[in-house]
């Protein structure tokens, strides 16, 4: 949440654009649907409609789940914080092991 002060000095809550107001969570795909319920249940104590949309993505990376899950296999996703980095196939030759396609990260 965004928080600014208004001409009288109170805090209100800054929404992005207009009245749109966004709140993230993460959580293990095992514990999803506890996640989901709790947020349902929240909904009712504020005024409005609100939605609960699941990504398609994986965590905060910019990664399809099935496209993560099939690089991670071919060893050609890297764990980088809370992002991933994926290994490209451009590059000096030099600087590839014998037998592989992929770079290391670096």
């Amino acid at each position: 949440m965004f928080l600014h002060q208004d001409v009288a000095g109170r805090n209100r809550e800054r929404r992005p654009h207009g009245e749109k107001s966004y709140s993230l969570f993460r959580c293990k795909d095992s514990n999803s649907h506890h996640a989901q319920e709790a947020l349902r249940r929240a909904k009712f104590k504020f005024p409005g409609r609100q939605k609960i949309i699941v990504s398609r993505k994986w965590g905060f990376t910019k990664v399809n789940r099935a496209d993560y899950i099939q690089w991670k296999s071919e060893n050609r996703i890297v764990s980088d914080g809370v992002n991933a980095k994926l290994l490209g196939c451009h590059g000096p030759l030099v600087a590839r092991q014998s037998g592989r396609a992929f770079l290391q990260a670096a």
